[in-house]
């Protein structure tokens, strides 16, 4: 069954080779701060990376990028917003709407008009999917009908 297929276990860990203690914040707090040692800012890298393959048209490694960099600075609400068009780019008005509602969390100034915009497109999915439904329903209806005369 699915419960036992998702089941995780202790022994499905990996070994690690680390020899450091994590500082607070975990692996992603520590990433972030052994790049930044090194001379690299890798929030503002990770999100000009993002922009860039979002503009040329590579959506999933954009969001990647971005799921990075959120994990390294949760509280960025312009990489929300990034996230968001990226997600009304590839018509997942659902997750796009989330990624609205996390940065007007994260304090950021959400535009009136893309949200307004998504939730249109989210409204007219649901009347495509109800249709469809409705279509269905009316086929089988038929079909039984004609099966009993």
């Amino acid at each position: 069954m699915l419960s036992e297929a998702v089941r995780f276990e202790e022994t499905s860990s990996r070994y690690s080779h680390s020899d450091q203690p994590l500082p607070p914040g975990g692996v992603s707090r520590a990433l972030r701060s052994a790049a930044e040692s090194a001379g690299l800012d890798p929030v503002a890298e990770l999100y000009n990376e993002a922009l860039r393959y979002a503009t040329e048209g590579h959506l999933r490694l954009a969001r990647e990028r971005l799921t990075m960099l959120l994990c390294m600075a949760p509280d960025d609400g312009e990489s929300r917003i990034l996230l968001a068009k990226i997600q009304v780019a590839g018509q997942k008005w659902q997750e796009a709407l989330g990624a609205l509602d996390e940065a007007a969390s994260c304090g950021q100034h959400v535009p009136m008009e893309l949200r307004r915009a998504i939730e249109y497109h989210l409204r007219d999915d649901e009347a495509a999917k109800d249709e469809e439904v409705t279509a269905v329903r009316a086929r089988e209806h038929g079909e039984v009908k004609a099966l009993r005369l």
